[in-house]
């Protein structure tokens, strides 16, 4: 998410020194240091590859002819893993891998913009 916010000069400094010391971008270290500050665990990274699979699996299980969406069938932990790009990328690789499987065809976009897919026979 990109957001504009007013960072006193002396801390943009410290942050720029963090940053050049360490190899890393500012945003990088901001986020490093909001993490800590806040408590927040760092984000997991997901195996797509994985996530895929797994998902292709529960869609075996739809019934032919219904339509669902990928959180109907991913399982739930995989999906509150997965950071908004992540969702992205996994989303572009399940339309390819579902339809090469011929396990369902996407339909359309739903009103909350989520692909809608139809179990297709095998």
């Amino acid at each position: 998410m990109k957001v504009l916010v007013e960072i006193r000069d002396d801390l943009m400094a410290a942050v720029l020194g963090l940053s050049s010391s360490s190899g890393s971008t500012a945003d990088e270290v901001l986020n490093n240091l909001l993490a800590v500050a806040l408590d927040q665990p760092e984000a997991e990274a997901v195996d797509l590859v994985h996530a895929v699979q797994v998902t292709l699996k529960a869609v075996e299980k739809v019934p032919f002819g219904d339509t669902f969406l990928v959180e109907d069938v991913i399982p739930n932990d995989l999906w509150h893993l997965m950071t908004t790009g992540d969702r992205k990328s996994f989303g572009k690789a399940f339309r390819k891998q579902v339809d090469l499987a011929g396990l369902a065809e996407w339909v359309s976009r739903n009103s909350g913009n989520k692909a809608v897919y139809r179990r297709s026979l095998k």
